[in-house]
């Protein structure tokens, strides 16, 4: 159960990351832009 447990932590970790990155790019590249 525990192992389980930190996979799905590890997963959920890098889903957010790769969200929160997909999130920033567009909003990265506007500012640059703006710039």
């Amino acid at each position: 159960m525990r192992v389980t447990m930190l996979i799905g932590q590890e997963w959920y970790r890098s889903m957010s990351l790769e969200i929160l990155t997909a999130l920033i790019q567009p909003v990265s590249n506007s500012i640059l832009l703006l710039h």
